[in-house]
């Protein structure tokens, strides 16, 4: 049915979604400035009205990553360039699990440590898969 959480991830909120968006149109609004692109120009490049691309740069609009990766060709940067740096958590990983099959305790400890191998980049090594 639906999803338990047992706590809201850092990475999931409403939140951190508007300082992301934020942060991307601050990025391409100063990237279209520094290579001298009028607003209405990038707009008519992107394929996009020019209050949309304004609309993106204050960061009330978000981007599909289609666009941002267009975004950067558009431009002449590296997508990088527009992207905020990643914000590193601190916090364990939230395991999740549907309502109407609940993982058991040792799966749950089994996927939240491949969770925090993965989060640490210390994921090389192969998994089999088990039912659990």
């Amino acid at each position: 049915m639906g999803v338990m959480a047992a706590s809201r991830s850092p990475s999931r909120t409403p939140e951190m979604a508007r300082q992301v968006a934020l942060d991307v149109g601050r990025r391409l609004k100063a990237a279209r400035r520094e290579c001298r692109v009028a607003q209405d120009a990038f707009a008519k490049a992107m394929g996009v009205s020019r209050t949309t691309a304004s609309n993106i740069e204050c960061g009330h609009q978000r981007l599909f990553l289609d666009q941002l990766y267009r975004a950067a060709e558009v431009l002449g940067v590296p997508v990088e360039v527009l992207l905020p740096a990643q914000q590193s958590s601190e916090q364990r990983p939230v395991v999740h699990a549907a309502a109407d099959d609940p993982l058991s305790r040792d799966g749950a400890r089994q996927v939240a440590e491949v969770a925090r191998e993965l989060v640490a980049g210390q994921s090389t090594k192969r998994r089999t898969t088990r039912k659990v």
